[in-house]
């Protein structure tokens, strides 16, 4: 009888312990299930505060381009400082934004045409590219002749029409690719991404690690990557334009210094916000062509948009790019993580 009731003891002590155990582990379920809830209520909620911010930020520059005196124009830097204050009001998560003007960048897609009425422009962005590539290999310490800088350009520019599908790689290209760290060939479409100039088998008669310096940037200055938007197809706005793409609107070398300095010295003025006669003078000064608007102007229509929400780990960020007419907003591209 006590051996019996030893063994009835041990299985109801062995029930209760796997009933505990199955607790525990229901237990630990639910808390996982809340932590989830919990955690998919509070990334809805700052996807809606970061479209929110996205929101209040198009409606900033908005208003901004359709102002028609210059005391009324804001920098995005004003802008910045204006949406900041606005999304602080709510006082209930952490805000941050960067707006970023991508009508300030060499439009790079530019060089590729597709049409006959293309082909004219396309030709014209060549011609900015081959100047760009020169002065950043001079900004690299390139210190050969401005005819042999010219012919390197050639080559580089040559190589980006292969991978838009310009010109058609022969065998001995195709086997460059085949040779790259990261095998591909040429897509043959305009550019998606920056660091696609990466991927181009660039010709092996130019010193690579100056090609590297050229494409990526050093502590001499910035690359070509920091410097071209794959978003905009212009105009390029001359009032906040990357410097070393100003002076390469001037058709050669020998007062590409002088024209840059004048350009920079004259956008710094607010009133030239509202204006073209500024730089179109500084064009004809130098025995340049002035630029149609639709090559360069004086304002942006193209944005693009890095909002955080939250703090530390416990965040959400959102990339956004649009174009903003005066009717509608065309939106190119979005992300959220």
């Amino acid at each position: 009888m006590k051996n019996n009731q030893g063994t009835v003891l041990i299985i109801v002590l062995i029930i209760l312990t796997g009933l505990a155990a199955i607790a525990s582990r229901l237990s630990q379920f639910v808390l996982y299930d809340h932590a989830l809830a919990n955690l998919n209520k509070r990334t809805t909620q700052s996807k809606i505060f970061a479209e929110s911010g996205e929101n209040l930020a198009v409606k900033l520059l908005r208003n901004n381009l359709s102002a028609t005196s210059a005391a009324r124009k804001h920098t995005l830097e004003e802008l910045t400082i204006i949406w900041q204050a606005i999304m602080d009001s709510f006082k209930s998560e952490d805000f941050s934004i960067q707006i970023v003007d991508e009508n300030s960048f060499f439009p790079i897609n530019n060089i590729f045409s597709s049409t006959d009425d293309t082909r004219k422009r396309a030709l014209y962005h060549q011609q900015i590219l081959k100047n760009i590539l020169v002065n950043l290999m001079k900004q690299n310490g390139y210190a050969g002749t401005e005819e042999n800088a010219y012919e390197m350009a050639d080559e580089m520019l040559n190589s980006m029409l292969i991978w838009g599908g310009q010109i058609a790689p022969d065998a001995e290209e195709l086997k460059k690719y085949l040779a790259l760290p990261v095998r591909c060939f040429p897509p043959e479409r305009p550019f998606e991404n920056p660091q696609e100039l990466n991927l181009i088998a660039w010709p092996q008669t130019i010193d690579q690690t100056l090609i590297h310096n050229i494409i990526n940037g050093t502590d001499n200055g910035k690359g070509l990557i920091d410097i071209v938007s794959v978003w905009s197809s212009g105009p390029m706005n001359i009032v906040f334009l990357e410097p070393v793409v100003v002076r390469s609107l001037y058709d050669g070398q020998n007062q590409a210094g002088d024209f840059l300095q004048q350009i920079l010295l004259k956008r710094t003025s607010k009133e030239n916000l509202n204006e073209t006669a500024w730089y179109r003078e500084i064009f004809e000064s130098f025995a340049q062509n002035v630029p149609s608007q639709s090559i360069v102007s004086h304002s942006s229509r193209v944005f693009r948009f890095h909002i955080r929400v939250g703090a530390g780990n416990n965040n959400i960020s959102m990339v956004s790019i649009c174009t903003i007419y005066d009717n509608y907003i065309k939106w190119k591209y979005k992300n959220i993580q």
